[in-house]
C-alpha cells in the first residue's frame, strides 16, 4: 500500500496473493524476516477441526504480486498451526508464533501455544493440540497458555525496552 501524499488514502494497492483458503480463519500478522528477503504470514485453518488447505505459516518474496495460493513462489514454512496470530523474529533469526487452539471443546479445551517455528515442522493440528503424545512426530510447543486466552501477539525484547528482561 502506498500513501504518496500523506492524506491517509492509498493511491496504490498491490495484491500479493490470491485465492487463499477461506473459512473460519484468515491471514494473520505479516512479518518481514530480519534479512528483508521474505514476507512471512500465518494462514489459519478453514475450520475448527480440519486444516482445509490452511493451518500454515508461509512466506513470499517481497515484491511478488498476484501469486495464486499453491504457486511455488508461496513457500510453506510450517504446517499444523490451527490459527497462529503472533509472529516475531528473535535477534538470532529464529521465528516464533502463538497459536490459538480449537474453540469447539469448551472451557477445558486444548491450550493455546507458543511455538518456535522450524522450517518443515508439523505442529500437529488437527490431530494434536498442546503437548503431543510420546512418539508423535509433531513439533511440541515451547510454552502453553490457558484455553481461550487468545495470545494474539507478543514482542521479543533484545534489551532495549525493559532493562533486565532480555530475550
Amino acid at each position: 500500500f502506498v500513501d504518496a501524499n500523506g492524506d491517509d488514502v492509498f493511491e496504490t494497492v498491490t495484491v500479493l496473493a490470491l485465492n487463499l483458503p477461506s473459512g473460519a480463519h484468515q491471514v494473520n500478522n505479516l512479518k518481514v524476516d530480519p534479512t528483508g528477503a521474505w514476507l512471512y504470514f500465518a494462514q489459519g485453518a478453514t475450520s475448527d477441526t480440519t486444516a482445509g488447505g490452511g493451518a500454515v505459516i508461509a512466506r513470499i518474496a517481497p515484491g511478488a504480486q498476484n501469486l495464486l495460493w499453491g504457486s511455488p513462489q508461496i513457500q510453506i514454512v510450517a504446517t499444523g498451526l490451527r490459527n497462529s496470530w503472533g509472529l516475531e523474529f528473535h535477534p538470532s533469526g529464529s521465528l516464533f508464533a502463538t497459536e490459538n487452539g480449537r474453540d469447539d471443546q469448551g472451557s477445558l479445551g486444548p491450550p493455546e501455544e507458543m511455538n518456535r517455528i522450524v522450517s518443515g515442522g508439523d505442529y500437529g493440528f488437527p490431530a494434536v493440540s498442546g503437548i503431543p503424545p510420546v512418539g508423535h512426530p509433531s513439533v511440541a510447543p515451547i510454552g502453553l497458555f490457558d484455553p481461550h486466552t487468545s495470545p494474539n501477539g507478543f514482542v521479543i525484547d533484545a534489551g532495549s525496552m525493559m532493562t533486565g528482561f532480555e530475550n
